[in-house]
């Protein structure tokens, strides 16, 4: 394992309690989609003090403004995003809402032929979303998963 320092650029709110950050990249450091790295702010606390707030991971996952933005670029990328608890957030939505459930996904993979899913997110939510797409008629052959632990 290698260790790199690197200074914090600037950081935005990219959903309700959701913050990007952005890094400089420090020289020699590579990394590929789907890897991910622990990053550790100096000085701040341990997680034996009970805090999460110390280490983050960090994951080659876009976020809606660059989706929507490849969405635009490649007519072949089709964008479906829902937003659940609209109550809580402070921007506006004029999209879909509410969970992706078995009823969302036969609508839109049901007009596909032989789609391939991919799912990234916590075990949990993995494991829930292939459930849910088995349940929707999806075959288990054509979902790609992979689980990212520790958030």
């Amino acid at each position: 394992m290698s260790t790199f320092e690197a200074r914090l650029q600037r950081r935005e709110e990219v959903a309700h309690a959701t913050m990007a950050f952005h890094f400089e990249k420090p020289a020699g450091f590579r990394f590929k989609p789907g890897q991910a790295i622990d990053v550790v702010m100096p000085g701040a606390p341990s997680l034996d003090t009970g805090s999460n707030r110390h280490a983050f991971s960090i994951v080659s996952a876009a976020f809606l403004v660059e989706l929507q933005q490849l969405a635009r670029e490649n007519r072949e990328l089709r964008l479906i995003v829902t937003m659940t608890q609209m109550e809580k957030s402070r921007a506006p939505w004029d999209g879909e809402t509410g969970p992706i459930d078995g009823r969302l996904v036969r609508r839109i993979v049901g007009k596909l032929s032989a789609p391939i899913c991919y799912l990234a997110g916590p075990p949990g939510m993995v494991e829930s979303m292939r459930e849910t797409l088995g349940a929707a008629g999806v075959n288990d052959d054509d979902i790609r998963c992979e689980a990212f632990y520790g958030y």
